[in-house]
């Protein structure tokens, strides 16, 4: 929100209002935050006409306030332990000679049902699925479904 003495400032403006708009904006200030800071409130469309629609703005001898600064915070997707992807790969090398009447008891098999189970938990702690699929060599569609067979066990 804009501070409440640039409120007071704003809404005084009458006419005026988009020239200050447009001053504020070209200063940084979001069309969101603009526009909640109407007294009614009023859509970012709305502002972005009347900004547009300014050809010689106005100056103020009014001071106007600058922007907070924008942080972005993005949470860092887990990756998969290094220590594991060895482990996938071989998996992964004996899990594509499984096939569906291939017996329970051999090593294609158990392989398949082994990284099917290491993968299904990778996703659910949160590890992208071509993530995975990058660490055990195979497509992402690929990995999807493995790990969606694995969801539904």
């Amino acid at each position: 929100m804009l501070p409440e003495d640039e409120l007071r400032f704003l809404n005084s403006c009458g006419p005026l209002i988009p020239d200050r708009l447009h001053h504020l904006h070209q200063l940084g200030w979001s069309l969101s935050t603009l526009g909640k800071s109407l007294d009614p409130p009023r859509p970012k469309s709305t502002v972005y006409n009347w900004i547009k629609s300014v050809e010689t703005p106005h100056t103020f001898s009014e001071p106007t306030p600058t922007p907070p600064p924008k942080f972005v915070v993005r949470p860092l997707s887990p990756k998969v332990p290094p220590s594991l992807i060895p482990e996938l790969q071989r998996l992964s090398l004996l899990a594509q000679k499984c096939r569906a009447r291939t017996p329970p008891a051999s090593p294609y098999k158990k392989a398949n049902d082994r990284l099917t189970e290491l993968v299904t938990d990778l996703y659910l702690k949160g590890v992208p699925v071509d993530t995975i699929a990058k660490a055990t060599g195979v497509s992402a569609r690929a990995m999807f479904r493995r790990v969606n067979r694995g969801l539904q066990k």
